[in-house]
């Protein structure tokens, strides 16, 4: 998840700041909302009429309300290194699945795609995606 509210020390202050936070559930739930909130601001610079948020529904029926809370799920992975039986296996990057615990889970997880949940057009949340990092040049 990613959060973002004005920073309240800053208003004691007579100043107006954002502050921004960003957790997962794992290192690689954080590490993905780190890379969200990246392509973010990147996304935000290069267009002034971008906006992230989240719409929950309200007491009132067909009435949202836009919350600076973005949940993002991390949708690929690269396993940095990978060491099986002294053998060293190359990078890989992997789809992670939708849902659920990834039963090959390791610490060497990098985040490199990731998807936001947002209502768009309809009634049901749906997960778009957000950006992915390019694969690093080999040489």
């Amino acid at each position: 998840m990613v959060l973002a509210c004005r920073n309240p020390f800053a208003a004691a202050a007579g100043r107006s700041r954002w502050v921004v936070f960003v957790a997962g559930t794992r290192s690689l739930g954080t590490s993905g909302a780190v890379l969200a909130l990246t392509l973010m601001l990147r996304r935000m610079r290069t267009d002034p009429e971008a906006n992230f948020y989240s719409e929950v529904p309200t007491s009132a029926r067909r009435v949202r309300a836009p919350v600076s809370a973005v949940l993002v799920r991390v949708a690929e992975v690269e396993q940095a290194m990978l060491r099986r039986d002294g053998e060293i296996l190359p990078r890989q990057r992997r789809r992670m699945a939708p849902e659920g615990l990834d039963p090959h889970y390791s610490d060497s997880y990098i985040p490199t795609e990731v998807d936001v949940l947002g209502y768009g057009t309809g009634d049901t949340p749906q997960w778009t995606n957000l950006g992915r990092l390019g694969r690093p040049r080999t040489g």
